[in-house]
C-alpha cells in the first residue's frame, strides 16, 4: 500500500512569505533595548575619567556625567574642574548630603540636564544651566556667565553673578537671594514663588505673571523693573538708593498686582496698572507717575524735580498727591485722596467733580536724605549692554 511522505499540504510561496513576515513583526515588537547602566562615582574612591587626587584635593580635566550617574563624597571636598562640566538627565550629586561639604569650581561652562538633584555649592567662570524639574540645594555663583534654571525647578540657596543674567523658569520655587553685582538682568518666569530679595547694580528686573516675590526688588544704579499681571511683591520696589540722587529706571506694575512696600525711583516713570495695590509711597524725583483705575495706595504719590501725576478712576490714595517743582496733577472720576493735592511749582491741577481731596497729611512727600554711595560704581562698556535688556 502506498503511504504519502507528507501528511500536510505544502505551503505556497505566497503563504510562506506571509508567515515569515508575521514572524519578523512579532520578533521586532518584542525586542527590548536595554538602557546603559548609570555609574556611581565617589570622592575618594571611584573617580570619573580625567579626575585625579593629589594631597586630598581633586581636579578634573573637564567632567562629563551620563544620564542617571551619581557622585558622592564622604568628607568635605572641593573639586576643581578645568574646562566644561556636562551632565545628562536625572543625575545626582551629593544627593541628600550637606551642601557645605561639596564645592564645585568650574572654569568653563556648566550644563545639567532635566531632573538634576544636587546638594552642593557651585561656582563657574561661564554660564551655569540646569534643566527642568531640577532640585538644587546650595549657592550658585558665576563670574561672567548667566544662570539658568529650567521650569518647575526648586533652588534653596543664593544665586549671584558678577556680570551675567539670571533666568528662572516657569513654576519654579526659589528660596534665597538673587544678586547681579555689576550688570545683569534678572527674569522670573510665570508662576514663580521666590523667598528672598532681588538686587541688581545695573540691570533690569522682570517678574512674570502670577509670580510672587517675598522680599524687595532693588536696582542700585540703572535698570527698569517690570511686574506682570496678577503678581505679588511683598517688599518695596526701588530703582534708586532710597531718596538718594543715584538711580534710574522706569517701574511698570501690571494690572491686579500687590506691592507690600514703597515704589521709588530717582529718574524714571512709574506706572501702576488697574486694580493694583501699593502699601507704601509712590515717588519719583524725575518722571511721571500714573496710577490706574480701581487701584489703591496706602501712602502718598509724589514727584520731586519734575513729573506729572495722574490718578485714574475710582482710585484711593491714603496720603498726599504732590509735585514739588514742576508737574500737573490730574485726579479722575470717583477717586479719593485722603490728604492734599498740591503743586508747589509749575503745573495745572485738575480734580474731577466726583472725586474728593482732603487736607495735607504730615510731611510724607519730603525727599529723604541721601543714603547712597558718594561715587557710583563704574560700569564698563560691556556691562552697559545689559542694563535695560528684557
Amino acid at each position: 500500500m502506498f503511504v504519502p511522505l507528507h501528511t500536510q499540504p505544502v505551503l505556497s510561496r505566497h503563504r510562506v512569505a506571509t508567515v515569515l513576515k508575521s514572524m519578523l513583526i512579532v520578533m521586532s515588537t518584542s525586542m527590548v533595548i536595554l538602557p546603559a547602566y548609570a555609574t556611581s562615582y565617589s570622592f575618594p574612591g571611584n573617580l570619573p575619567v580625567g579626575c585625579n587626587s593629589s594631597s586630598g584635593s581633586y581636579s578634573c580635566n573637564g567632567l562629563t556625567l551620563a544620564d542617571g550617574d551619581t557622585l558622592s563624597v564622604s568628607a568635605p571636598t572641593t573639586i576643581n574642574i578645568n574646562g566644561d562640566f556636562k551632565a545628562g538627565t536625572a543625575i545626582k550629586i551629593n544627593s541628600g548630603g550637606d551642601p557645605s561639604k561639596l564645592n564645585l569650581v568650574v572654569s568653563g561652562v556648566t550644563t545639567f540636564g532635566d531632573k538634576t538633584t544636587m546638594d552642593a555649592n557651585i561656582s563657574g567662570g561661564g554660564a551655569i544651566t540646569f534643566g527642568a524639574d531640577s532640585n538644587l540645594v546650595g549657592n550658585i555663583t558665576t563670574a561672567n556667565g548667566v544662570i539658568n534654571t529650567g521650569q518647575r525647578s526648586t533652588v534653596v540657596g543664593a544665586m549671584t553673578t558678577s556680570s551675567g543674567a539670571v533666568n528662572i523658569g516657569d513654576a519654579s520655587t526659589i528660596t534665597g537671594a538673587i544678586t547681579t553685582k555689576v550688570a545683569g538682568v534678572v527674569t522670573l518666569g510665570n508662576d514663580v514663588v521666590m523667598v528672598g530679595t532681588i538686587t541688581t547694580n545695573s540691570g533690569a528686573v522682570n517678574v512674570g505673571e502670577r509670580s510672587r516675590v517675598d522680599g524687595a526688588i532693588i536696582v542700585l544704579t540703572a535698570g527698569a523693573v517690570t511686574i506682570s499681571v496678577n503678581a505679588t511683591v511683598t517688599g518695596s520696589i526701588a530703582t534708586t538708593y532710597q531718596g538718594s540722587n543715584v538711580g534710574a529706571g522706569a517701574i511698570t506694575i501690571g494690572d491686579s498686582v500687590q506691592v507690600g512696600g514703597a515704589v521709588t525711583t530717582f529718574t524714571g516713570a512709574i506706572t501702576v496698572g488697574k486694580s493694583s495695590s501699593v502699601a507704601g509711597t509712590i515717588q519719583s524725583n524725575d518722571g511721571a507717575i500714573t496710577v490706574g483705575d480701581n487701584s489703591k495706595t496706602n501712602g502718598s504719590v509724589c514727584t520731586g524735580n519734575s513729573g506729572a501725576i495722574t490718578i485714574g478712576d475710582n482710585t484711593t490714595v491714603a496720603g498726599n498727591v504732590e509735585t514739588r517743582s514742576a508737574g500737573a496733577i490730574t485726579i479722575d472720576d470717583r477717586s479719593k485722596v485722603s490728604g492734599g493735592a498740591t503743586i508747589y511749582g509749575a503745573g495745572a491741577r485738575s480734580v474731577a467733580a466726583s472725586a474728593s481731596v482732603g487736607n495735607r497729611i504730615g510731611n510724607s512727600c519730603a525727599l529723604a536724605a541721601s543714603s547712597g554711595p558718594k561715587k557710583p560704581l563704574t560700569i564698563t562698556s560691556r556691562a552697559w549692554r545689559q542694563l535695560f535688556m528684557r
